[in-house]
Formats: C-alpha cells, structure tokens, sequence
C-alpha cells in the first residue's frame, strides 16, 4: 500500500514475501535514511550512522564503530567493567533489602547502563560531567517526537511546534560539551605510541581527528574533522543508553507481571549457578530460558552484541541474587517515543535470596 505523508511518499509493508523484497532482495536500493531535520543538529548533518545515507562514509564509519566497539572480542574485552558495575549494582540492592526499602529499578539500571556504557566509550565515568545526561536524554526525545517540518518541508522555517528552537540548544550544548573532551584529549597527550594504547572507544576516534578517510583516494581525500567524530559518538551513545535500559526495564515488568516465568527464570539460574554466587559472563550461554524470556519481551532492539550482553547480565543478575515483591499494582502504561519507554518508573522491593 502507497499513501502520502504529507510530502513524503511511504511504502506499507504488510506481507512477509513483501519485507523480503524491501530488507533482502532490494536491500541496498531501500538501505538510504530519510532526511530528517534532527539529522542536522543532533548529528551535525548526518556525520554518524543512524542518520546518514547508505554509502562509502557510511560503511566506513559503521567499520570503525564494529572494529573498534561492537565486535565479539571487543565485547569480550570489556568483561571487567561489566564484573565491576554487577558487584556495585547487586550491593546497591542488597543494602535497600536490608532496610527492607523499595527500590526503583528504573534509576538504578539506567544508573548501570549509563556507567557501563561510559566507560566502554569514554574509558571513564563522566559523573563530573552533569550537562551530559540531560543533552542525551533531550537527543533521544527529539529524535521520536513527531515534526511537522520533516513532512511538511516548507513549514520548517515557521517553527510551528518550537522545536527547532530546542535542536539549536541542543546542538550548541554536544558541540561544547564534545569539543571540551576533544580539547583535554589533544592537551593530554601528543606522544604517538602512547596515544595507539588507548583502548577506549572515543580515544580511537579522536585519534583519527585530520586524518583522511580514505588514504586511498588521492584525488579527493576526505578528511576527519571535529563534527564527524562528534556524531559518531553521538549515535553511540545514544543507541547505548536508552534502548538498553529501556528494553531491560520492559523485561523486567514482565518478569513481575508474570510471577510463573520469574520462578522458571530463578529455577535455571539455581540449576545453572547455585545460590551461592553471583552470575557469570561465563554462565550466560547456559541460560537458555533467559533467551527466551528476552526475545519474548522485546520492544526495541538493544543495539548489537554490546547491548544484548549488558542487558543479559543484568536481568540474570537480579533475578538470581533477589527476589522482588511490588509494592503497588504494577503500572505497564507507556509513552511514544524513540524507543517507547515506561510512562512511570518501575518499583520493587528486593529480598536477597543467596546463600552467604
């Protein structure tokens, strides 16, 4: 089915033989982004992934980004950060069950989320760094907020909603925010054997500030300049944040929503761990109901092998060190958004359930 969205011409696909034409025999004729007024400032003119069209910049920045954060050994290689964040995640809700006080899960996975995902890109927390958050949260509200002017081309200048108003703020608080970063990278270090040790994600992109992108090309070499590696990074971290915690917070709803799948989860976890220790990356491909339970509960994608582990880990960690009683009806209502998230956060009260 064809239908018009005010100037922009839109495909239904409603058929499985139909989205095997558009996602796999037709891939790279329909790979393109649509343009999006967004694009400009929360990526400063499609320069990362999400946004930008299906070509040569595309897939070599989507190379760097699999290369230098997404792959399997990668992955791998971040194990210890996700150990260290576990340990302080289940003592946190270890403390709150002593005092037999409800936690808000909500917070404290984004808090996880948030501190796992930071160090992985930055190589740091960025606790000191208070503007940051909130620039990420106003990025992925305005990346699923309906805009009027992205169908609607020639309204774009009357500003009707407010919102590009609200993508110049946004767009001059990452510039600021980033070229700081970038600023203390260039000041901290100019030896070039020390700067190949780095091994966090943004470090490796800086790296490549004034570089050309394609060395190959002597005739017309693109250089790497502030706002590609700002952008990049962007879509990082905002593929990062958000959906994981997201997706973990929905799982876990219908976890205590469905008190039968939680006691079948804790049943293989005892099966597979014991209840005398906390879970282990070692142990996740062993936890096959865990699979399940999370392809079930599925509401966006979780971002790639980085984000699925992360969000592995913690479900199976506190539905194996606790168990969670709620203290009100539990509310399932949601919001539109990027990533459809919780209207209201998610309340539980821990026990702890392991031995010693």
């Amino acid at each position: 089915m064809s239908i018009n969205l005010g100037y922009v011409p839109t495909i239904v696909v409603s058929s499985p033989e139909a989205a095997e034409l558009f996602l796999k025999v037709h891939d790279v004729v329909f790979a393109g982004r649509p343009k999006l007024q967004i694009s400009d400032y929360m990526t400063f003119g499609a320069k990362g992934l999400a946004f930008t069209q299906y070509g040569s910049y595309w897939r070599t920045v989507r190379k760097w980004c699999t290369l230098h954060l997404l792959s399997a050994s990668k992955v791998e290689s971040f194990a210890p950060v996700r150990k260290a964040e576990m340990v302080s995640l289940v003592e946190s809700a270890r403390t709150m069950a002593a005092k037999g006080e409800t936690l808000n899960l909500s917070q404290q996975v984004g808090k996880v989320v948030e501190v796992i995902m930071c160090r992985v890109i930055f190589g740091r927390c960025l606790d000191d760094e208070i503007e940051f958050m909130p620039l990420i949260e106003e990025a992925m509200y305005l990346a699923g907020v309906f805009n009027l002017s992205d169908y609607v081309p020639f309204l774009a200048p009357l500003d009707l909603q407010g919102i590009k108003r609200r993508f110049k703020r946004l767009s001059n608080g990452l510039h600021a925010f980033f070229d700081k970063l970038i600023d203390e990278h260039e000041r901290g270090s100019t030896n070039i054997e020390e700067q190949k040790s780095y091994t966090d994600f943004f470090h490796i992109m800086v790296s490549l500030l004034n570089t050309p992108m394609n060395p190959a090309d002597e005739e017309k070499p693109y250089i790497i300049g502030r706002e590609n590696i700002k952008a990049i990074i962007v879509d990082m971290v905002a593929a990062s944040f958000e959906t994981t915690s997201t997706s973990i917070e929905w799982t876990l709803s219908e976890l205590l929503k469905h008190p039968r799948v939680m006691a079948g989860l804790q049943q293989q976890l005892e099966t597979v761990v014991g209840r005398n220790r906390m879970v282990e990356e070692s142990d996740l491909p062993k936890l096959t109901y865990l699979d399940m339970v999370i392809k079930e509960s599925f509401r966006g994608c979780p971002g790639m092998q980085l984000g699925l582990t992360t969000m592995r880990l913690i479900i199976a960690q506190l539905v194996h060190c606790f168990d969670w009683e709620l203290p009100d009806e539990l509310d399932m209502t949601e919001t539109f958004g990027l990533t459809v998230p919780r209207a209201n956060h998610l309340f539980a009260k821990p026990t702890y359930r392991l031995v010693g």
